[in-house]
């Protein structure tokens, strides 16, 4: 279910009025840049042009309902259930990785 609500969000003839919540995982592009570079080994001019062909960052953080701040350093995951991110369709939250 996921990976469709993020197809269908990130498809330019798509609306996200067809899932129920948007969650972003957000990051600064220039720290975006830096973990592919180091990831793929690709160019950061290579990394930009893949960017620019998709959704851009501003209109992906104006349309969610929920944020997820993926700044800063790699950090152990710890498990936690959509139930414990919570709050409704109009109101949206931003969650710090912890």
């Amino acid at each position: 279910m996921a990976w469709q609500s993020f197809r269908c969000f990130s498809s330019a003839a798509a609306s996200p009025t067809q899932v129920d919540r948007v969650l972003v995982v957000d990051c600064p592009e220039d720290e975006q840049i830096r973990r592919v570079v180091a990831r793929s080994g690709l160019t950061p001019a290579e990394v930009r042009a893949i960017m620019a062909t998709q959704l851009d960052r501003g209109a992906r953080l104006r349309d969610a309902d929920d944020v997820l701040d993926n700044s800063g350093p790699p950090r152990p995951s710890r498990h936690r259930s959509p139930s414990s991110i919570g709050g409704t369709n109009s109101s949206r939250r931003t969650v710090a990785a912890q």
